[in-house]
């Protein structure tokens, strides 16, 4: 088979694919069959295999709803105050019913939308829907200190997190949290002494 865009030659592969996801930016969906050309790279999915990687993205982003704090969400209730509408204007406003307010269902059945979505909703008056890059309960290892993510950060023309820094400095651990001015002094008090 010859690809449309070079005349290059079309192989079949099954690997990972790369995919937009307005939430998560770039997702790798893994064992997705796809023909690629060997010449330009140009990636042919068919329709099955293109839903796969839709559940999957679907999926993942779910996983990424609930794994927010949920400190971070608020009623119907809240949310329409915040947006200056009724609560049953609310309910029925055709975006977000189509889920351009993130949210998600409790156990006990009730819903919460995620409040920095709500907001952004009100600010655009049509889209909600912002990026959410949670950080993995890893630690990160740097030269002389190591980093600790505790919760998820969201990415919003800021960088949202709390973070844990450890330094080791003469055998001792300085700790601190959210506070980079009183680390760079205490590190510097320390060398002095």
């Amino acid at each position: 088979m010859k690809c449309d865009l070079c005349n290059g030659e079309i192989t079949t592969i099954i690997g990972s694919v790369n995919f937009k996801s307005k939430m998560l930016g770039t997702v790798s969906v893994p064992a997705i069959k796809h023909s690629k050309c060997m010449n330009c790279g140009e990636i042919l999915i068919d329709y099955s295999e293109s839903k796969k990687a839709h559940a999957y993205i679907i999926k993942r982003e779910i996983e990424t709803l609930k794994s927010l704090p949920i400190g971070d969400f608020i009623s119907a209730n809240i949310a329409a105050d915040i947006l200056g509408i009724t609560k049953q204007a609310f309910s029925k406003h055709s975006r977000i019913k189509r889920g351009f307010i993130y949210s998600v269902t409790q156990d006990d059945g009730k819903k919460r939308y995620y409040k920095k979505s709500v907001e952004e909703f009100k600010r655009t008056g049509k889209d909600g829907r912002l990026a959410l890059n949670v950080q993995n309960r890893e630690t990160y290892k740097r030269t002389k200190h190591t980093i600790s993510y505790e919760r998820p950060a969201v990415v919003d023309n800021k960088f949202l997190y709390q973070a844990y820094v450890s330094t080791k400095r003469d055998d001792k651990y300085i700790n601190y949290k959210n506070k980079r001015h009183s680390l760079l002094h205490n590190v510097s008090s320390n060398r002095l002494h």
